[in-house]
């Protein structure tokens, strides 16, 4: 089994969809990378995740800028660009999400509410049409 957890923020609003009867939502988590080149020069690269989950009584918090901690379990897809070049995008089933802060207030010491709070597990979600 390939399992993943990241933390990271969304880079859209959840979108609720139906596939086969079967209630969903998706998203995107941009996860931000520094280091320094080999000229000692800060450099900032962000990773993006495609997330689908089953729990769309959370996609009312999955708002543009939340930051998230996910679990699930993850796919490599391959895809030609515009440009004709081959790329890879990694895709993500979560199980588990937690909310880490909101997009009007950053990560707090304090104690998450219970929306905050709320995770998620469910075993497989292979079935999602990424």
């Amino acid at each position: 089994m390939k399992q993943l957890q990241i933390i990271g923020n969304l880079g859209q609003d959840a979108i609720l969809r139906d596939y086969q009867g079967k209630k969903f939502c998706t998203f995107t988590v941009a996860i931000d990378e520094s280091y320094k080149d080999a000229n000692g020069v800060k450099t900032k690269k962000t990773d993006w995740i495609s997330c689908t989950t089953e729990k769309t009584n959370l996609a009312k918090f999955l708002t543009k800028g939340t930051k998230i901690f996910a679990e699930g379990n993850c796919k490599a897809e391959s895809y030609q660009d515009k440009e004709g070049k081959t790329r890879v995008q990694l895709k993500m089933s979560c199980y588990k999400i937690e909310l880490l802060g909101s997009p009007d207030k950053p990560e707090t010491s304090q104690a998450p509410t219970q929306a905050q709070n709320q995770t998620t597990e469910n075993g497989n979600q292979d079935d999602f049409p990424f």
